[in-house]
Order: structure tokens, then C-alpha cells, then sequence
């Protein structure tokens, strides 16, 4: 099981999660009603993720 720890934008710890239902860290992840994206690999088995307030997609072309 992978844990996820959150962190704000400010980089305090805001909440750790266990992530179940996934074998490896996705670059982003929406929990607790937030988008946070990957920052850092802790060990193995934990990484930090950072909260973000807005994503731009980008169009293929």
C-alpha cells in the first residue's frame, strides 16, 4: 500500500492518505477536494505531493 503525504504551497504538511487501489505514484492525484501534484519520492512506498490551485491544459496539435 502507497501513502500519499500532502502538503500545502507553502510546503506544511496538510494530511497523509494511503493511496489502495494504486501500484505507483500518478503525477497527480484529486483528494480531500484538492488537485496535488507530485513533488517528491520519499521512500518506496511514500511520496509528498503539493497542492495546487489551477492546472492548464494544454490542446494536442
Amino acid at each position: 500500500m502507497l501513502k500519499a503525504t500532502l502538503t500545502t504551497e507553502t510546503g506544511q504538511i496538510f494530511a497523509s492518505k494511503e493511496m489502495i487501489a494504486v501500484n505507483t505514484f500518478p503525477p497527480a492525484v484529486y483528494l480531500d477536494g484538492g488537485i496535488y501534484l507530485f513533488l517528491m519520492m520519499r521512500s518506496p512506498t511514500e511520496a509528498f505531493y503539493r497542492a495546487t490551485r489551477s492546472i492548464t491544459f494544454r490542446q494536442p496539435q
